[in-house]
């Protein structure tokens, strides 16, 4: 059995509990709604820095959009470099919350 959802711990908690061993997918279309959200209301980074990390993340070019794990790797580790320099903030969220669930949805891994 597969869920997809967003990332509502609630529901997260719901599925987990009543079937353990379903596959639970999150969708980028969430996670594209939960850090705009992080960046305006949780870190209030400014609407133009907001949009340019959008747009890496994912735009046409942005790391969701990777056809290999080389690629993802490395666009994420430059994008990971300048948010760590730009936006101190916003990294710990995006090393271990975002990147490794934007890995796991391209990738299936």
């Amino acid at each position: 059995m597969e869920f997809g959802s967003d990332d509502e711990k609630a529901i997260t908690k719901a599925i987990e509990h009543v079937f353990p061993s379903a596959t639970r997918y999150l969708c980028t279309k969430h996670l594209n709604d939960n850090v705009r959200h992080y960046l305006q209301n949780k870190i209030g980074i400014v609407k133009g820095e907001r949009d340019v990390i959008m747009v890496e993340i994912f735009g046409t070019g942005g790391i969701t959009n990777a056809n290999t794990t080389i690629y993802f790797d490395s666009r994420s580790e430059d994008l990971e470099a300048i948010i760590n320099e730009q936006h101190p903030t916003f990294a710990p969220y995006f090393i271990s919350n975002l990147k490794p669930r934007l890995k796991k949805i391209r990738f299936r891994t």
